[in-house]
């Protein structure tokens, strides 16, 4: 068509526009492009949504593994957005293809139900603005409120009527007013957003001073003090009322739960009523200790839920303090309670500071025999008469003394028993004695076990350097590595992955270095204290108490802990390694493993496995699995068709300046072009589309010809004109008519009709493996039924070499790659677009099959001339499998 008569042409269609004969394809260009804007939008959201779902997935099935300890609000969490996403998907697939998936909503209600039940449940309605509750009115179904921690102290009160401190919860909802009204919580936003493990010191030291330095509103302050006057009323006698002590007890939702929370946050002892809001604010600080970021984040749970309540009971003046469980931690063959004491206040006993008094208590029987095992006990902790706490030496009549007599063994014993059948679990219970011997107990929480070898003689391992024989086992097993001598306070992001903690004092601060840690020995600690807890939680080999490790071994030397019997050798020992038993999954029979796991049912397994399958219809999903899986299938190809929308859709697109046969038109979505506005077109430079310009790469490889001459036989050659003289030319596209590309920085649709085939193309190419991928059709020719099919076959093979997955019916192939590395798609697009150049009219010369070969064998070797005299580089790249 001549430059004259196409430009008569186009005054003739704008006339019959002008009049009302012909629609205006400006005004219905535009409608069509915010379509295509729309559909990427939610495309882009739909995989951005399969991404989180897939990562869901794939913690659930971590959890599942039972080795990990984890919470209800974690699996509340992961259910709500396991369905967030999934939903999601539904709606923007139902947009892409303008509703055609009405049963795939459907099937989203069926599994809706299964995650409403299994979080469902018949608990008092909580008044989640409230900021003080009494004691006597927390119970466990205001755990979310109050914290486990007195939620289950307010369980023992209340419910079992067993004697505890009076107090009351300051609650989690009273927290997040006073970091919000106090302006804390864009610092709070800021810092966690950019501490990765290698500046969270920092963050953590700046928003725990900006804490401590912040004002308690007026309102809350005024409720804080006026619950601690009615406490002192209720606890001593009116003109004794300032006197009065309390203790300051983290109770964060997440703790004293399935996940221990051991020694992660603060105590603040005999408080007195000047010091209760700066002692808050000190519980509260201790959100954001480094010890404890590292721990919420291993657990999975989120910086920014704020959950910290805090408990305000009296102060019991102790004379003796302890420890019991309802079954022995580290031996759960054991059928016995074991009691720890010590005189004075407990914390020196959590931290292994201090040796205590061991009583077992048979567990059955009306009067349960006792093994009682006393040690010298030096130093106590005692309160202050001005606030806060002391050690002082134990009285020298009372050092050899049992804490604990007879009758009160029993008693706190028989406790320990109820609290385990009242929370049908075994208990870790705190609990002191005043100075009227009479007994409280101060708290709760589910105790972790472990298993133990049987206690038979195991003599040391022969011809092998023993450093350590003795110690304490807080947490059984085999470990081995370079010995890394480490303190309290030390820069612990220096401990390598596999090595073995060697350190003085045993410190809940060193959870950090848990999950890298091969094996871990102190010196001084003990079996009840946190870090043994930890230790059990993250199944630790950990051996306590040794007396001599930081002494004997030696620095950056490899050594095997054998923390079934109490040994540290020199080297790796390797048949201790090699008998070393599998790590027990400790959450196994756990409540909280059988709501994951019906949790799991919910969401997890895919029934929908093979889309060419008639059972692969939104009526046979079963789980969010299946609905995802079925959502992105179907939206491939939804997206796959939005390309056969555009007929002439030049006015609204730009035009690339390239020397190729046929003219390219790209219509942005957003990022794929670096052009001014109003530009008509667009040079190869400034295409800012990663997948757009892989194929324009690939289709300007400089190795292929654009135009001239093809190897056509004469057989060949009477097919096109056979066909040509056969088909309607009005109805045949030409060289001429436009290709179109609509792309974005990340995403490419493109369509080509050349001469007598067609070619579309679909891929998103980012940096998310899960989202990326290439649907790819090639159909049709110039020539014969038999030719077409070979040049397809040809294709098809080229396809499958290069990493496609490929369908080939006739003289058509679809193909497509999913889930491929950024770099991996790039290179596929580039040799597709190495493809499109060179098979283009490659048809009428497939004048037999073993033409296929040659073709497939010319591309991938890089002959793109068919040169008969072309010799292949020694290591072509051209054919690699991605």
């Amino acid at each position: 068509m001549s430059a004259w008569w196409a430009s008569v042409w186009s005054s003739f269609l704008t006339f019959l526009e002008i009049i009302g004969l012909r629609e205006d394809r400006s005004a219905s260009n535009e409608l069509l492009l915010s379509v295509f804007k729309l559909r990427y939008r939610e495309f882009r959201d739909l995989l951005t949504a399969n991404n989180e779902l897939l990562e869901i997935i794939s913690d659930l099935e971590v959890l599942l593994r039972g080795d990990k300890p984890f919470g209800i609000a974690l699996l509340r969490k992961k259910a709500i957005q396991a369905y967030a996403c999934t939903h999601r998907m539904v709606e923007c697939l139902q947009t892409i293809s303008e509703n055609r998936y009405p049963e795939l909503e459907r099937a989203l209600e069926r599994v809706e139900p299964c995650l409403v039940d299994l979080f469902s449940s018949e608990r008092d309605p909580v008044n989640v603005s409230e900021w003080i509750v009494p004691l006597d009115r927390a119970d466990r179904s205001k755990a979310d409120h109050v914290g486990n921690k007195m939620a289950n102290l307010a369980e023992i009160h209340v419910r079992l009527g067993l004697p505890t401190p009076n107090g009351f919860c300051i609650t989690a909802a009273a927290c997040r007013h006073f970091i919000e009204a106090s302006g804390v919580a864009d610092l709070i936003d800021e810092r966690l957003g950019l501490a990765d493990p290698e500046n969270v010191d920092h963050a953590s030291q700046a928003i725990r001073e900006a804490i401590l330095a912040a004002p308690i509103s007026t309102d809350l302050s005024e409720a804080l003090l006026a619950a601690y006057d009615a406490l002192a009323a209720e606890n001593v006698a009116p003109e004794n009322v300032a006197i009065l002590r309390v203790a300051l007890r983290s109770s964060s939702a997440h703790e004293d739960s399935q996940a221990s929370f051991a020694g992660q946050y603060a105590t603040v002892l005999n408080v007195t009523r000047e010091k209760l809001l700066y002692g808050y604010k000190q519980v509260v600080a201790s959100f954001f200790t480094p010890r404890a970021i590292f721990y919420r984040r291993y657990l999975g749970v989120p910086d920014e839920e704020m959950d910290m309540g805090v408990g305000c009971v009296a102060m019991i003046d102790a004379l003796a303090s302890g420890v019991a469980f309802s079954r022995d931690p580290v031996d759960v063959d054991q059928d016995h309670v074991v009691i720890h004491a010590v005189w004075g206040l407990g914390p020196t006993l959590a931290d292994g500071r201090a040796d205590p008094d061991v009583y077992l208590v048979e567990r059955v029987g009306r009067m349960p025999r006792i093994e009682v095992h006393v040690v010298r006990k030096k130093m106590e902790l005692v309160a202050d008469a001005l606030g806060g706490v002391r050690e002082v030496e134990v009285p020298e009549a009372a050092q050899d003394t049992p804490c604990l007599e007879p009758d009160e063994i029993r008693t706190l014993a028989r406790w320990v028993l109820a609290l385990e059948k009242h929370f049908e679990a075994p208990q870790d219970v705190e609990w002191a004695l005043d100075h009227q011997r009479r007994l409280f107990l101060l708290q709760s929480r589910l105790l972790r076990q472990v298993s133990t070898p049987e206690a038979v003689d195991a003599p040391p391992v022969v011809d092998k350097q023993l450093l350590v024989d003795g110690g304490l086992i807080a947490s059984p097993g085999v470990g081995h590595g370079p010995a890394v001598h480490m303190r309290v306070g030390d820069d612990l992001s220096r401990f390598p992955k596999g090595g073995v903690l060697v350190a003085r004092n045993s410190s809940p601060e060193f959870v950090q270095i848990m999950d890298r840690a091969a094996a871990i020995v102190t010196d001084v600690g003990s079996t009840i204290g946190h870090m043994a807890s930890l230790a059990r939680e993250f199944h630790v080999p950990t051996l306590l108490g040794t007396r001599t490790a930081t002494k004997v071994i030696p620095e950056g030397e490899e050594v095997t802990v054998d923390a079934n019997w109490g040994r540290v050798y020199l080297g790796r020992v390797w048949e201790l390694v090699a008998d070393a038993p599998v790590t027990n999954v400790f959450m196994r029979g756990l409540p909280v493993f059988a709501t994951l796991d019906k949790l799991a049912d919910c969401i997890v397994p895919l029934n929908l496995t093979n889309p060419r399958s008639p059972d692969f219809a939104p009526e046979n999903c079963q789980t969010l699995h299946d609905i995802a899986r079925f959502a992105h299938e179907r939206a491939l190809p939804e997206m796959f068709g939005i390309g056969l929308l555009i007929d002439d859709f030049r006015s609204e697109a730009v035009m690339l300046d390239i020397f190729l046969p046929v003219d390219l038109y790209i219509i942005d979505l957003g990022g794929a072009l670096d052009v001014p506005s109003g530009a008509r077109r667009v040079k190869r430079s400034q295409i800012k589309s990663y997948p757009l310009a892989q194929l324009v790469r690939g289709m300007l490889h400089p190795g292929i010809p654009r135009f001239g001459p093809r190897a056509i036989d004469a057989r060949g050659f009477a097919s096109l004109i056979m066909r040509q003289a056969l088909r309607n030319p009005y109805q045949e596209r030409t060289f001429h008519d436009p290709c179109y590309a609509i792309a974005s920085d990340r995403y490419l649709n493109f369509t080509a009709r050349v001469g007598y085939h067609f070619s579309a193309l679909d891929t998103y190419c980012g940096q998310s493996v899960s989202k990326n991928y290439i649907s790819f059709m090639f159909a049709g020719g110039a020539a014969d039924y038999s030719r077409r099919a070979r040049r397809a076959q040809a294709i098809a093979e080229i396809l499958e070499a290069i990493g496609f997955q490929v369908d080939l019916k006739k003289d058509r192939v679809d193909a497509r790659i999913t889930k491929r590395e950024h770099d991996e798609i790039g290179h596929a697009l580039e040799m597709v677009g190495r493809m499109f150049q060179f098979t283009r009219q490659m048809d009428v010369a497939m004048s037999s099959d073993s033409s296929v070969a040659t073709l497939r064998d010319a591309f991938l070797s890089g002959n793109y001339s068919l040169d008969p005299n072309f010799k292949p580089p020694a290591q072509s790249t051209q054919s690699s499998a991605l």
